[in-house]
């Protein structure tokens, strides 16, 4: 399915252990850089991950192929890595 901001946002924050951090504030981080990305390419794919508790990523393809992965990498600085399956990566805060 195509992302689109409506999909995007129906995204929901796991449940975790408040030891892990603010799965809210992670969420609305990776929404958000989501949808920058989704400014630049739209037939990007998201998928929101959830893979264990306490990390959330955001999976990122072009039709079937893997583009890469968005990760929070810094909650109180709002700091997003940008991790590309060709190996490189790129780091931006939001506001």
């Amino acid at each position: 399915m195509k992302a689109t901001k409506q999909t995007i946002d129906k995204w929901v924050a796991p449940n975790w252990h408040s030891d892990f951090g603010d799965s809210n504030i992670e969420l609305i981080l990776l929404k958000n850089a989501s949808l920058f990305l989704l400014e630049f390419n739209t037939e990007f794919t998201f998928h929101l991950d959830c893979y264990e508790e306490g990390y959330m990523r955001v999976e990122v393809k072009i039709g079937e192929i893997s583009w890469g992965e968005i990760n929070v990498v810094d909650n109180e600085k709002k700091r997003i890595g940008v991790f590309k399956s060709t190996g490189e990566e790129f780091y931006f805060f939001l506001d």
